[in-house]
């Protein structure tokens, strides 16, 4: 043990430095009066309400977004499986125009501009 305080004291002196902030004495010390210590308080607990409205009002905040999200992940969710269904849906109408040209022994490139045809007649029509 002595040899430990030996290389202590050969390291950092034999006197050792206090901290400034464990200083105790009254010169220190700002010296404050009852009111000013109170108004000081009265401060404080002015701001500390304050910051408590604010995080209470930004924990609503965060807690909307969440629901927000979650319902626009799960409107995104079913949209892509409508377009899917939708996908499904345009091959089958398609592999079904093309076997309904290969049997009437026109091409399908005819059929196609017929339904062009008569899909603008409609649009002229409306408009």
């Amino acid at each position: 043990m002595e040899t430990n305080v030996k290389e202590r004291i050969q390291l950092f002196g034999p006197k050792r430095v206090s901290s400034p902030y464990n200083q105790t004495s009254s010169l220190n010390r700002p010296d404050f009066s009852e009111s000013q210590l109170s108004s000081l308080e009265s401060q404080n607990d002015e701001e500390m309400s304050t910051m408590f409205t604010k995080i209470k009002s930004l924990k609503s905040l965060s807690e909307k977004m969440g629901v927000e999200i979650n319902s626009s992940n799960s409107l995104i969710n079913d949209v892509n499986d409508q377009f899917g269904q939708l996908q499904g849906t345009l091959k089958k109408t398609w592999n079904k125009m093309l076997i309904m040209a290969k049997r009437s022994g026109i091409s399908w490139k005819v059929w196609l501009g017929v339904f062009g045809v008569v899909i603008l007649m409609f649009f002229i029509v409306w408009f």
